[in-house]
């Protein structure tokens, strides 16, 4: 039932009453839900482009609008200054001026704001997911266990409309949804909480209150009385003919139980349901042309939110709360080659038909996935083993409430820098033998993003025999990486299977661009074997021109590289430069890989491109991650490792921050070297000074009192690792 949803996955922004759809960029891109965010954009009609950062510098000789308040005390050092627009800093922020007394504390401002949108909970800008029917027709940051954990509290508002009254009703029946018909499909055994109690192993729980009563006379202190809400069903369903007003809709039903006295802040989930008013049977008491509310429900990810459009049933209560947790969908990699990992696959929305957040049956035995479940972190990070070597893995089941988590609940492959294989064992599901036989295998994320399952049986045709059968073998020959299940044993609820895993050498450019500075005669490229180290291998290798010309630019080269038996270290790769070539910007010459012996495979493309650039020439390999706050000092190491300090305290890797607290190294390219400062950092920003010694140690100076938290008052050392030179104390240190 119910019918196909236009866009399974869009953000929107709610402003007041208004809800705008939300486009982003940059980091945002990997934020979820989060409520009382300062917004900058631009809307047109029921768009909103949402800038990166939240806060605006004002123009010069710009003033407040009238009534926008002024606060002039700047957020940084507290002094407090009249605004003066012509030779004032100030910014705009959540609807509201903000001075600053320097120009320097914009960027510090920033950061600090950023953080704050960061912080556990749900994530800034709405984030929502539709669905089509009961249950449907799919790490950047894990939600902290704060949010996936512990007791969640419902609340269920019940709302009707002046053109489609009475008490809401299941979508294609006449049943109406009393309180007591609420509570049940939550409470009841082998409900929605036994789902959740279950699949987290007892990590969660939903509390509901149970009803008095029965039928129209029954009363949950948890559901509420059926509210008129102040417009029309058609007025939200069609709402400016291009997106609906739902958003306007859930905040119309919690300002009326707010005014009906529940207190929505004692609230974890906020559910508002309604009868159908999409745009095809079954509706209630009729389809509503061109309504654009034609999902079976709604949520927000990572938030509080969601919606139930008269599809009130296990399955679409299970996907929707799955989503306000901090899931996506459970997608199928669907293909048309036969070849289960085909590049021109596509991700099939909703495609696992063994997961809630797919399309699986309604039942407490149809587990989230092993991917999904590590997001959320009821499977704990120590019972997900990396494979970093061939050898046979046991595997436990992961669908089972009382399953040891002590075990190794999913085992991870890297295919590629953003791309994992996650193999786990479903026995949940005694009608299905391809589960009961066979590894679960998905592609998972360095992100919270969907899973794709993987059809290893009948790739293409029929995706409930998905699984990897014991005995069969598959071989991804561009990741260099073998699955072959051998065997399951063990008792309930303690069941597994043994996988053997051989993991080819990976032989690949440490990067796809080298830059490097004419005069300096050579060109070092550098090559890396991954994965497994058992036996010899080598790859032959040879120069092309491109712009840069051999025997004018550089001298062409052809040759190869070995690696001994056990040997895993890197090998480099010198290519002379002529130095007395005369040019201005950058020429560039290609080295290319090819037969690789000792089964070996090249990943990450087998060509790599020499840029070779003339003096004074930019250095675009310098891509450097985000730094969420201002840069004062730079240090150059003779490894070309740069050392930085300032205002910073976080930099981020795929969106995902570390903690640095005013210092940290970048390696040569521009990226986080993790190897350094990992700590709390100093406690007082900025760091204004840095200074690298001849052993490598390196002294920091600035407004702290602490360093990785211990004390050390405005100058401390640190060790060439970033950790604390606990031999290097000045005491109380200087007074200023």
């Amino acid at each position: 039932p119910g019918v196909p949803v236009d866009e399974p996955r869009f953000r929107t922004a709610s402003v007041g009453r208004q809800t705008y759809r939300a486009y982003v960029y940059g980091r945002r891109l990997a934020q979820a839900t989060k409520p009382d965010l300062a917004l900058l954009g631009v809307a047109l009609d029921g768009a909103l482009a949402v800038s990166e950062s939240p806060l605006r510098v004002l123009e010069a000789g710009e003033t407040p609008a009238p009534g926008v308040p002024v606060k002039a005390a700047c957020p940084v050092s507290g002094t407090v200054s009249n605004f003066n627009a012509a030779a004032q800093t100030a910014v705009e922020t959540g609807g509201e001026i903000v001075v600053l007394c320097h120009s320097e504390h914009i960027a510090e401002y920033e950061a600090r704001l950023i953080r704050a949108e960061n912080a556990a909970g749900p994530y800034p800008v709405e984030f929502s997911l539709g669905d089509s029917g009961p249950g449907t027709s799919n790490i950047m940051g894990r939600p902290p266990i704060a949010w996936s954990q512990g007791t969640k509290k419902l609340l269920l508002i019940r709302v009707d409309f002046s053109d489609k009254t009475g008490t809401p009703v299941l979508a294609g029946t006449v049943t109406p949804i009393y309180d007591d018909y609420a509570v049940t499909q939550i409470n009841q055994a082998t409900g929605v909480k036994d789902f959740y109690d279950q699949a987290s192993y007892h990590k969660t729980a939903l509390a509901l209150a149970a009803a008095t009563g029965a039928g129209a006379a029954s009363d949950s202190p948890d559901v509420t009385p059926v509210y008129r809400l102040p417009q029309t069903a058609s007025y939200y369903a069609l709402g400016d003919g291009t997106n609906s007003y739902d958003g306007t809709l859930h905040t119309d039903a919690r300002a009326l139980a707010t005014a009906g006295g529940f207190n929505l802040n004692t609230y974890d989930r906020i559910g508002v349901v309604f009868s159908n008013i999409g745009s095809s049977a079954p509706a209630n008491p009729a389809p509503i042309v061109n309504s654009k509310i034609n999902y079976g429900g709604r949520a927000n990810v990572q938030g509080k939110n969601f919606w139930i459009n008269g599809w009130y049933n296990f399955g679409t209560l299970v996907h929707e709360l799955g989503h306000t947790y901090g899931l996506e969908h459970s997608n199928l990699w669907q293909v048309s080659d036969g070849n289960p990992v085909s590049a021109t696959g596509t991700s099939l929305e909703y495609g696992d038909p063994f997961d809630p957040m797919g399309t699986s049956p309604a039942t407490v035995a149809n587990h989230f996935n092993q991917f999904q479940k590590s997001l959320l972190q009821w499977i704990p990070d120590t019972a997900v083993t990396t494979a970093s070597a061939s050898g046979t893995y046991r595997v436990y089941r992961f669908d089972h409430p009382s399953a040891n988590l002590a075990n190794l609940m999913a085992l991870k492959i890297v295919r590629n820098g953003t791309q994992d294989y996650w193999i786990g064992f479903r026995q949940g599901l005694s009608g299905s033998a391809a589960l009961l036989n066979g590894a679960s295998i998905l592609w998972g994320y360095n992100a919270v993003t969907q899973s794709n399952l993987l059809d290893m049986t009948t790739p293409g045709t029929d995706s409930s025999d998905s699984p990897l059968a014991i005995g069969a073998t598959f071989t991804d020959a561009v990741a260099g990486v073998t699955i072959h299940p051998l065997a399951k044993g063990g008792a309930s609820p303690n069941e597994y299977l043994d996988v053997q895993i051989t993991l080819a050498p990976r032989i690949q450019w440490s990067a796809s661009n080298f830059y490097v500075d004419e005069k300096l005669g050579t060109a070092t490229l550098t090559l890396t074997r991954g994965n497994d180290t058992a036996g010899a291998v080598s790859v032959n290798y040879a120069t092309a021109n491109g712009t840069a010309l051999a025997g004018t630019h550089y001298t062409a080269q052809s040759s190869s590289v070995t690696w001994p038996a056990g040997d895993g270290t890197p090998k480099t790769i010198t290519i002379p430069i002529t130095t007395g070539a005369v040019f201005t910007g950058l020429k560039s010459f290609t080295v290319t890989l090819s037969g690789v012996t000792g089964g070996g495979v090249i990943v990450g493309g087998a060509a790599t491109t020499v840029n070779i650039a003339s003096a004074g020439t930019g250095d675009p390999s310098l891509v450097h991650d985000y730094i969420d706050s201002g840069v004062k000092q730079v240090a150059v190491q003779p490894d070309g490792r740069l050392l930085i300090a300032g205002w910073f305290g976080n930099v981020y890797v795929n969106f995902i921050a570390n903690v640095r607290g005013g210092f940290a190294r970048l390696n040569a390219d521009g990226t986080l070297d993790a190897t350094f400062g990992n700590g709390a950092g100093a406690d007082v920003l900025p760091v204004y000074a840095l200074a690298l010694q001849p052993d490598g140690k390196v002294l920091i100076g600035g407004a702290f009192a602490n360093v990785h938290g211990t004390a050390r008052v405005r100058v401390a050392r640190l060790n060439a690792d970033g950790s604390l030179d606990a031999t290097f104390n000045p005491g109380t240190g200087p007074n200023d």
